[in-house]
């Protein structure tokens, strides 16, 4: 079976967490996924990026070429990534763009995607579910910022917000790799 290709659009601390995470965990849960890209304003566009790319992105120097903001959406149009992953900062006063377009880019291409980002969501819900076409039926939101503790068991769950024909609250166990 091919592996599955992520683009990783946005190199910043969250960005990097991921793709540190990624290649700690995936051969233990068996997962054929390999990180074919990297995407970032001030890192540049990373071909193929080895785990070592972590010690060098802290520098936070130029890793690939050069790219402009405006150049980033025919970039990850022309990926063969099957999945696109946003972890670019929210911008409030821009409405939750450029993310926004970067999200509507990787669907309108035929690619998956995963946000960290809720602003995109939140000001551009209903675009959102028009681009996916009715193909996705629940849409979940999870922040380390919403992570609780239950006062009477002292387990430790998300609190998550989902969307199933209306919006539900629900805490979800806490897991660790």
């Amino acid at each position: 079976m091919q592996a599955i290709r992520i683009l990783i659009v946005g190199f910043g601390n969250v960005g990097q967490g991921f793709f540190e995470l990624l290649t700690r965990v995936k051969g233990r849960l068996g997962l054929n996924v390999v990180v074919t890209e990297i995407i970032d304003r001030r890192r540049g566009h990373i071909i193929n990026p080895k785990p070592s790319i972590l010690n060098e992105a802290i520098q936070g120097r130029l890793l690939g070429d050069k790219v402009e903001v405006d150049e980033i959406p025919r970039l990850i149009s022309e990926s063969n990534a099957d999945i696109m992953c946003e972890f670019t900062d929210l911008v409030v006063r821009s409405k939750g763009e450029p993310a926004f377009t970067y999200l509507a880019t990787a669907l309108r291409s035929g690619k998956h995607v995963i946000t960290t980002n809720k602003g995109p969501i939140a000001f551009h819900y209903d675009e959102l579910m028009e681009l996916v076409g009715g193909m996705v039926s629940s849409l979940g939101l999870r922040a380390p910022s919403w992570l609780v503790r239950h006062p009477s068991t002292y387990s430790t769950y998300y609190l998550e917000l989902t969307w199933s024909r209306s919006w539900a609250f629900s805490m979800v166990p806490q897991t660790s790799f």
